[in-house]
């Protein structure tokens, strides 16, 4: 009996242990779920960082506001993102009656549908009702998935975390921002603007409640192909927001009956993306490229100029034989924002129609010659009225001559520049050297600073190199500037890009006289202008400005055909002149505002219209650049052994520095006080023993006696980097 007793007792103590045993597994398996359910949205990532990568549609605006443009990103969405509050609120009602009814209740996921819709899928053995909230519909909208209990799961999960990080308004806000409408068309603000040409805040009742329906079969609800099915969905809403009391019946009876669709007449979305005119084509594109992955775009361009110039071009080509194109730049000086960009007349045609012609390299002819003169300018080599020799020139094989082939002998400088002699030109190129001219033009973006001079020699001043228009209008728009340059830019904003002292204000002015010394023909008000013709024929220019403007024009064939019409005088010229006329049509330019200051009366010698010495016995009075020695004259001085400056340091040889670092050199000569020229540039009057830094490189060092009592002296050297042995 004992033992039987012992039996029984052990017999219950397993039973005992097995029920517990038993019982902790099924807490376990009723728990665990439970506990990963809540824990589990904590190893999700937030699906609005996806959301927040997608782009809506870029938008580009005319330098008064007016939409000229708007073109999907990259995922081709016609999407606009817009604040909740920018939404109607009935809009909004409709959609969380159908979608959504208890949003504002749930943390992401609405149990209550959930069970019904559980009910509904075993009921049919099928899923039939998915019970998604918002919330949920977001998730998928940032990941699409197939359709399935499991993805259902994750989709619920990764809700709850979407709940977590982000209050309702935004939930809401990038719901109604993503929602498919059909097509393309994704977001409530393109819904609206594509059928009914309205924003999303201007919505009535009736349209208001059409969207709402939409989204749930998008392409099938598509008023503008299915209309009769979209008021279909329309009473089913409509239907819904009565059953949750949002509207009474005879509010859901008069939208149906009374409430009118604005539907939209175009089908092609015009009413998102107006039709992009031709001639601004070129500008969106150079807009776009400067302001990288911006959405909204305030463009420079003034779209009135811009027709009236391309009207401009369009009748000086009917009037040419055998040329077929033309472009213009147009460019606000003050704030270098370029206000148009036409780069070809007929952006239909299928050969080279697409192809700009304002940023293509060609052979600028003439138009250089500016440049060259303003940098002689600056070196002290000529003033208005040095004289110049018009005469036939031979370097070593290149005798460039005149257009007309005549020879006007001495000439004021003014009057070379003015009337564009070509030897004048090249002869002053000679002397300031094509390297530093080169330099100079690197400078204001004419040329490539990896171009090889040599390749090139004299001929530069006569445009052999090469520069697109929109370049050359920019760098001309550096003289009214008073001498500074900056890159032109294509958005309607603060120009950010770097300002350098191209040339001085002296010499910009005095430039500027001298380019409007000869009335531009047909003219009403004083313009500067230049003109080009590029050798044989092939390109006509003509660049003009007033202080406000600077307008570029080229004339020619994309193909480079010549023509005998291509001359920048007769081709070019009109267009500029009526552009800017019509510019002006309603106002006149701000007059030229001159300094006298600037440029001070000094005396020069008269025969060589330099700065006189003890031999020159021709004297007068002409402008001088402030601050710029003028050189010497040479045809009257005869110096003696003792009127010679010598310079004593730096020395004729070669100086060693280490790691690339600069060299300070003392600047000596045999005379007190002389002024100092390095690298061609004026650094001033300095005493004996003053200082100055040498980078690694060749250097030129001259000086010159400041009362012209002495030659001068030119000396050159190098800085070598010092290269030590291991």
């Amino acid at each position: 009996m004992m033992l039987m007793g012992k039996s029984t007792v052990l017999l219950k103590f397993k039973l005992h242990k097995r029920t517990i045993r038993l019982c902790l597994g099924a807490c376990i398996a009723i728990l665990a779920p439970i506990l990963a359910w809540i824990v589990a949205p904590c190893f999700c990532d937030d699906p609005m960082t996806i959301i927040n990568r997608r782009t809506p549609v870029r938008t580009f605006y005319d330098i008064n506001g007016q939409v000229i443009h708007m073109e999907p990103t990259y995922d081709f969405q016609w999407r606009f993102d817009i604040p909740l509050e920018d939404v109607s609120p009935f809009a909004i009602r409709a959609i969380l009656d159908t979608e959504d009814t208890r949003f504002f209740q749930h943390g992401g996921v609405d149990y209550r549908s959930t069970i019904r819709a559980a009910c509904q899928n075993l009921f049919h053995r099928k899923i039939v009702s998915g019970a998604s909230t918002i919330s949920m519909q977001l998730v998928s909208i940032s990941k699409p998935r197939k359709r399935s209990y499991w993805n259902k799961i994750l989709q619920a999960t990764e809700a709850r975390r979407l709940e977590q990080l982000h209050s309702k308004d935004e939930i809401l806000q990038a719901y109604l921002n993503h929602l498919p409408f059909g097509g393309k068309i994704y977001g409530i603000q393109a819904a609206s603007q594509a059928y009914f040409g309205v924003n999303a805040s201007q919505l009535n009742r009736s349209e208001a409640t059409l969207l709402a329906g939409i989204p749930q079969r998008p392409n099938a609800f598509k008023p503008d192909k299915y209309l009769q099915r979209a008021r279909k969905r329309q009473i089913t809403v409509l239907n819904l927001m009565r059953r949750n009391n949002s509207i009474a019946q005879d509010e859901l009876i008069d939208i149906i009956k009374n409430e009118p669709l604005r539907m939209t007449k175009d089908r092609s979305y015009y009413p998102i993306a107006p039709k992009i005119n031709p001639i601004h084509t070129h500008f969106i594109n150079l807009a776009r490229q400067e302001a990288q992955n911006s959405l909204h775009i305030n463009c420079a361009i003034d779209t009135q100029a811009t027709h009236l110039i391309h009207k401009a071009l369009v009748d000086q080509l009917n009037k040419l034989p055998d040329v077929n194109d033309a472009a213009a730049v147009l460019i606000h000086n003050s704030s270098r924002q370029c206000r148009a960009i036409i780069g070809t007349v007929d952006f239909s045609n299928p050969i080279d129609g697409q192809v700009n012609a304002a940023t293509a390299i060609r052979s600028a002819g003439s138009t250089l010659k500016p440049f060259i003169f303003l940098e002689s300018m600056d070196a002290g080599l000529i003033t208005a009225d040095t004289i110049l020799n018009d005469a036939k020139i031979n370097f070593s094989g290149y005798a460039p001559g005149n257009y007309d082939g005549q020879y006007s002998g001495k000439i004021r400088a003014a009057e070379a520049l003015a009337f564009s002699l070509n030897t004048p030109a090249v002869n002053l190129l000679k002397q300031i050297t094509t390297q530093r001219m080169i330099r100079k033009l690197n400078e204001i973006d004419l040329v490539s600073s990896r171009i090889n001079h040599a390749n090139h020699g004299l001929a530069l001043a006569l445009g052999t190199v090469g520069h697109s228009l929109l370049n050359l209008t920019n760098a001309y728009s550096t003289i009214p500037n008073q001498g500074f340059f900056q890159k032109a830019t294509f958005i309607n904003q603060s120009n950010n890009s770097p300002i350098s002292i191209a040339f001085s204000r002296p010499a910009t002015q005095l430039i500027t006289q001298i380019l409007t010394s000869r009335e531009l023909p047909q003219a009403t008000f004083p313009i500067a202008w230049k003109t080009g013709t590029s050798t044989g024929n092939h390109d006509a220019w003509c660049i003009a400005f007033t202080p406000e403007y600077t307008i570029g024009i080229w004339v020619g064939n994309k193909n480079g055909k010549p023509s005998a019409s291509l001359v920048g005088a007769t081709a070019a010229i009109p267009p500029a002149v009526h552009a800017l006329q019509a510019i002006y049509k309603n106002s006149f330019p701000k007059p030229w505002e001159y300094d006298q200051q600037l440029l001070p009366l000094n005396k020069i010698c008269a025969e060589s219209g330099l700065a006189p010495t003890p031999a020159c016995k021709k004297i007068k009075l002409a402008q001088t650049l402030l601050n710029v020695p003028l050189a010497h004259c040479k045809k009257c001085t005869r110096f003696t052994k003792q009127q010679q400056i010598t310079i004593l340091s730096p020395k004729h040889n070669t100086y060693l520095t280490e790691d690339d670092e600069p060299v300070t050199l003392n600047l000596e000569a045999n005379l007190k006080d002389v002024i100092w020229f390095i690298d061609g540039q004026f650094i001033g009057t300095l005493p004996n023993g003053s200082t100055h830094d040498f980078t690694p490189g060749r250097h030129t060092i001259t000086a010159v006696d400041p009362n012209h009592n002495a030659k001068s002296h030119k000396i050159s050297f190098a800085v070598d980097q010092l290269v030590l042995e291991d």
